[in-house]
């Protein structure tokens, strides 16, 4: 996970991050690192470096941090007696839009940093007083208000248009159906992507008209048919 070193806010000799109201926010995942929890050291966290998605708005490209556990399984809330799953894995399932199978597997740098899924963000006090953001859930696209911020958050100029925000949602949801149940080979798809794009993109991050025709090529090669590259 080694990358260009972002600051941490935690740390006394970097400026703060600047404050943003609170609501849902489109995001990207740029990379995830590893940290010591002062509390347990013997139970390392990971850092999440959230880029937000708001193209024309007055926050885009600002940076969210958002502090885990490095557990991935599921755990019995004592208050409410229900079965909640860790943190890492929400956001792993919500950046992936499905399950995260048992026993998964997953290369961070190839299949993660990249996708994007929507923040909860909201504004909380520090004992001293300092305002600050929090992450408190991570959501996949799809139950994200259309993948665009909150009405609180967002300036009417940056709203994605509705009939392309629900093409765009028809079409992950048709790729994620397909890849599960034709078993598409990754390298397969990035091939395809790569062949329509001309760049190695997560499919999420691809125009409605791309994402069309990246399914219409996959589901020639699933039906025998030769794919024009």
């Amino acid at each position: 996970m080694n990358a260009v070193r972002i600051p941490d806010p935690s740390e006394k000799q970097f400026d703060p991050l600047p404050v943003i109201p609170g609501g849902e926010y489109r995001a990207r995942l740029e990379k995830v690192e590893e940290r010591p929890n002062n509390f347990n050291p013997e139970s390392p966290q990971y850092l999440w470096f959230w880029r937000l998605v708001q193209p024309g708005g007055e926050y885009d490209n600002n940076l969210v941090f958002q502090y885990t556990s490095q557990k991935f399984g599921e755990y019995t809330d004592k208050d409410t007696n229900t079965v909640k799953k860790a943190q890492a894995r929400k956001n792993l399932e919500s950046l992936m839009g499905a399950p995260l199978a048992a026993n998964a597997e997953f290369d961070w740098e190839a299949q993660i940093f990249g996708l994007e899924a929507i923040l909860s963000v909201i504004r909380k006090a520090k004992g001293d007083g300092t305002i600050i953001n929090k992450v408190v859930d991570v959501l996949p696209l799809s139950l994200g208000g259309l993948g665009v911020v909150t009405k609180e958050a967002q300036p009417p100029q940056a709203a994605q248009k509705p009939t392309q925000a629900r093409e765009e949602l028809g079409y992950i949801r048709r790729f994620e159906q397909a890849k599960a149940t034709l078993q598409w080979e990754p390298e397969t798809i990035v091939e395809t992507i790569v062949a329509i794009t001309g760049a190695r993109k997560p499919f999420q991050m691809l125009k409605p008209d791309e994402q069309a025709k990246v399914l219409e090529l996959m589901e020639q090669a699933a039906n025998d048919v030769d794919i024009p590259f």
